[in-house]
């Protein structure tokens, strides 16, 4: 069973002496332009349609612009091109904005592991390889595929113990053989925690309406505040900040129990769709938001989706000129390429992520629970999540400028695969 693997948008300060020669050329212009952010996570909603399912495209563009960096020609275009980028200075310029506020995530919610596995019988300059997860975010580590065996244990070992057994198998034997030449693995786990954390004492079991007409119930999180709202109609979106990061994440409710396919067939055809409606968000006045506990596994090779999105060149090992990586007086027999990329996200959502303090209405902030009971609830706007909704959680820098650590789409207790 196969979903299919992703990254996100992240942007890189520091460049390796293999990358000086990249910044010194002039400007590229992609062949088209396309981003990863914007584009592949709904790709993968649209091809596999009312199930549960979270992607972090970061995490794809992390190491995407690793090989960006030392790519040239045709290769170097297409992945441009997909990672949205025009420029080569800007591209290498990337991921130092983002290092310090992910640094943060990874003190309690994140654990993420991101590398880059080549073939040790090819002579790589030690320079690709060396400071590479503090420049770009990614490890980078030789391996013998000559032995698919030992290599398929050895990265399967260090994805479970990396993510303390939450993120397992992220390959299998049928991904790698005496002839690959790389592989990208990533795995995300993602418990979120909240500035100010949910009522437990609130939390009840409640429907959910399925776009198939059947009711489930779930446990109902409930929660007061002045939180960023706004309603279009067609959906309502509310906004929750997260304590570490500068972060937050949005939940999208459409109107309607069956509507939220509809939705992201919307975005699909234009990815900028919401963008306009989360920046009329106010806060005006105090919300009941009541959000299901629940959380979502989802396990994709990004490599078809990549490929239909234009990069190709790198995936072919007889046109890919990824030549960057090699010291001078590269040949022909030296040319490598990728051939996976597969991730695994595991998002946790319930009241307090890993701040688990007791519950007090200072800790709790915004409106205290004891006001809310005195008013009484019925006299707050309320939105309720008891239907299919989407979701993102962003590191937030301004309006215009947010990058999504994750994306996803919820319908229910009974709609996740997992593998």
């Amino acid at each position: 069973m196969v979903l299919t693997s992703i990254c996100f948008t992240i942007y890189i300060a520091l460049v390796t002496e293999v990358c000086a020669q990249s910044m010194t050329e002039e400007p590229l212009q992609p062949l088209e332009f396309n981003d990863v952010a914007n584009v592949l996570a709904l790709n993968l909603f649209h091809v596999m349609p009312a199930i549960n399912l979270v992607a972090s495209t970061l995490m794809v563009r992390l190491p995407l612009i690793k090989l960006a960096s030392v790519a040239n020609g045709e290769t170097k275009a297409e992945l441009m091109t997909a990672l949205g980028f025009n420029n080569v200075t800007w591209m290498l310029g990337a991921y130092g904005r983002l290092r310090e506020r992910i640094a943060m995530l990874l003190l309690g919610d994140l654990l993420y592991v991101n590398k880059i596995y080549i073939n040790q019988s090819k002579i790589v300059n030690r320079r690709f390889i060396a400071n590479s997860e503090y420049e770009y975010g990614v490890k980078v580590e030789t391996v013998a595929f000559k032995y698919p065996l030992a290599v398929v244990s050895h990265i399967n070992k260090w994805m479970s113990s990396s993510t303390l057994r939450r993120i397992i198998d992220i390959v299998d034997i049928n991904d790698i053989d005496a002839n690959t030449s790389m592989v990208i693995a990533n795995g995300i786990h993602f418990k979120v925690t909240w500035e100010f954390p949910f009522n437990y004492a609130r939390t009840r079991l409640e429907k959910f309406y399925h776009i198939n007409g059947s009711v489930s119930y779930v446990n109902m999180m409930l929660k007061v505040n002045y939180f960023e709202y706004v309603d279009t109609g067609e959906y309502q979106a509310v906004k929750l900040r997260l304590m570490r990061g500068n972060t937050h994440m949005i939940f999208l409710l459409p109107h309607s129990k069956d509507a939220l396919p509809y939705l992201i067939e919307k975005m699909y055809a234009d990815p900028n769709y919401l963008t306009p409606f989360f920046k009329r968000m106010t806060a005006d006045k105090p919300i009941v938001v009541k959000i299901p506990r629940f959380n979502i596994k989802t396990y994709v090779d990004w490599t078809g989706f990549l490929q239909d999105m234009g990069v190709v060149s790198v995936f072919n090992c007889s046109t890919s000129d990824l030549s960057g990586m090699f010291y001078p007086g590269f040949g022909p027999e030296d040319r490598m390429c990728l051939n996976k990329i597969k991730q695994k996200v595991f998002l946790e959502v319930d009241e307090m992520g890993v701040n688990r303090q007791p519950f007090s209405p200072v800790i709790a902030g915004g409106i205290a629970e004891e006001m809310a009971d005195k008013i009484g609830e019925s006299s707050f706007r309320e939105l309720v999540f008891d239907r299919p909704f989407y979701f993102t959680t962003n590191i937030y820098f301004s309006n215009a400028h947010n990058h999504e650590l994750l994306t996803g789409v919820y319908y229910g207790p009974e709609a996740t695969i997992r593998k």
